[in-house]
């Protein structure tokens, strides 16, 4: 299911009905797994810009329609604020970085005088 998620960009709600709304919507689900069956499942990309992250789920394995559609819109804004998390990450290690290179060369530069 979270592959569907990442190739179609796009959230999936399955409020009940799991096994039935998967083959009607023709999705690949491993239903041999010896975990429980989830009975309601929630899942939304993690988008920045133009780019798949990743996905984020929730899932009820003992209640159907434990989540509505106000969850899908608290998820998606969960998962807006995680990619942008991960991006502000991955410049700051791209600045921390280029500012370490920036001070190797100053040395060489200093070491040659």
């Amino acid at each position: 299911l979270s592959d569907q998620v990442i190739r179609t960009r796009s959230p999936l709600f399955i409020p009940e009905n799991l096994p039935e709304t998967i083959r009607a919507l023709n999705l690949d689900y491993d239903s041999s797994s010896e975990y429980e069956k989830p009975l309601c499942w929630l899942g939304v990309p993690l988008i920045l810009v133009d780019r798949i992250l990743g996905s984020i789920f929730i899932q009820s394995t003992t209640h159907p329609n434990l989540y509505s559609e106000q969850h899908v819109g608290l998820l998606v804004s969960i998962a807006n604020k995680v990619a942008i998390s991960i991006q502000n990450v991955q410049l700051f290690e791209e600045t921390q970085k280029h500012g370490f290179e920036v001070e190797i060369l100053n040395e060489m530069e200093t070491t040659e005088k």
